[in-house]
């Protein structure tokens, strides 16, 4: 996942919650919103609160990205940080 990060391509961030909060058997509800950009993505799904965190999934390129996955892309060294998203 070194290589060839595409951080402006248009993105998809699914996740789930549970209907009704505080309860274990619940059904989930999903959830989907879309980006211009893959890095407004990572930066979204780092927002949301672990429980949600590990249901998201982002699609960017044919790729599917998990937390685990998305923790790496932003902690990557060409990550687009706040003040580059704001300037873009």
């Amino acid at each position: 996942m070194q290589t060839g990060i595409e951080w402006n391509r248009y993105t998809v961030v699914h996740w789930k919650t549970a209907q009704i909060s505080g309860s274990e058997n619940a059904p989930l509800k999903g959830w989907t919103r879309a980006f211009a950009q893959l890095t407004q993505a990572v930066v979204f799904v780092k927002t949301l609160d672990p429980e949600r965190q590990q249901t998201a999934r982002v699609d960017c390129g044919g790729q599917s990205y998990h937390i685990l996955d998305i923790n790496h892309l932003a902690g990557r060294a060409d990550f687009p940080h706040a003040h580059q998203l704001v300037a873009a």
